[in-house]
């Protein structure tokens, strides 16, 4: 099984990121899970994006 895991925060000593960090660990026999970062993506502003994503958005799609 492989799933996905997104760090919803930019803290530096986040409880969730080490608990994902964690269970990554502790289940690597189990499934294959991808930690991703937010800390790139910038906050949403429609009249920036002009209707174009991101590259760091379009990376993490």
């Amino acid at each position: 099984m492989k799933l996905l895991a997104i760090v919803g925060t930019n803290a530096p000593n986040s409880y969730n990121r080490k608990l994902l960090y964690y269970i990554q660990r502790h289940l690597k026999n189990q499934a294959d899970i991808e930690i991703q970062e937010i800390d790139q993506i910038p906050l949403y502003n429609e009249s920036m994006t002009n209707g174009k994503e991101p590259q760091i958005v379009k990376d993490l799609n």
